[in-house]
Order: structure tokens, then sequence, then C-alpha cells
């Protein structure tokens, strides 16, 4: 199972987000979220999750690499990665929050609306995949 957690940093100081082994307890990574920011962490398979507000006067996290999905051809990536597709997902959701309002009124050809939405969303996937570059897979045939 995979649940997601949201840390959103409303104040003037960042956070730093520890991802911890469930076997070991060792760190597996961490992220700094800035002020300002909203950013989305997938929990996987019993990984905890360690959530601090950085302190004026402490050190902030050095740059890490997260580590990537438990799915192949997914690899890790590092936070500048990360940072581009985060950005990227809000202007899309930002524009679909657009298409939704057009929904609503009866004048819109919703078919060409539909078609428009689904070409967008292709559009950023297509996009964050430029960014993670994910591989192509082994198969056992």
């Amino acid at each position: 199972m995979t649940t997601i957690v949201k840390v959103i940093t409303n104040n003037e100081h960042p956070v730093r987000v520890t991802m911890i082994s469930p076997t070991d307890a060792a760190s597996r990574g961490e992220v700094q979220v800035n002020p300002g920011e909203v950013r989305d962490f997938y929990v996987h398979q019993a990984q905890d999750l360690r959530i601090h507000e950085i302190q004026p006067g402490e050190a902030p996290a050095e740059a890490v690499t997260h580590i990537g999905l438990p799915v192949a051809g997914y690899r890790p990536q590092d936070d500048d990665a990360v940072s581009k597709v985060n950005g990227l997902k809000q202007h899309e959701e930002r524009v679909l929050r657009a298409l939704d309002a057009l929904r609503e009124d009866p004048q819109i050809d919703q078919r060409w609306l539909a078609i428009g939405r689904s070409s967008i969303e292709q559009g950023f996937m297509a996009a964050n995949r430029a960014v993670f570059k994910p591989g192509r897979v082994e198969l056992a045939e």
C-alpha cells in the first residue's frame, strides 16, 4: 500500500523531511521543503517519515537523491529533477482547473474540451518523462 503525505510550509521556516527505512531505521534520504512550497511524499512498505521544521541557525538539508518508485524502469532522482517535475505538476493543476471551469459552461463544446484536456495531460506527462527519463524494462521472454 502507498500513503501520500502532503507537506505544506505555511511560514518562513523550511521543513526537512527524512525518509526512514522500516528494516534498519536508517535514513534513506532527506528533502527540504522551502517556505511557500507544497510537496507530496509517497510512503511505501512500512516506511516512516520524519518531518522537522528547520529553525534559524540550523543547517539546511544537503542535496539528496530520491529513491525511485518501486516500479520497473524508474530510477532515483535528485532534488533538481523532483523540483522541476513538482513545478510542472503545479502548472498542470492550474490549467486543469481552468478546464474544469469551462466544463460548467453549456456553450462550450464538451467533446473538444475533453480532447484538449487529454492532449494537455499527455503533454505534461511527456514533459515529466523528459525530466525523470524512465528506462525500458527487461522481459523474461
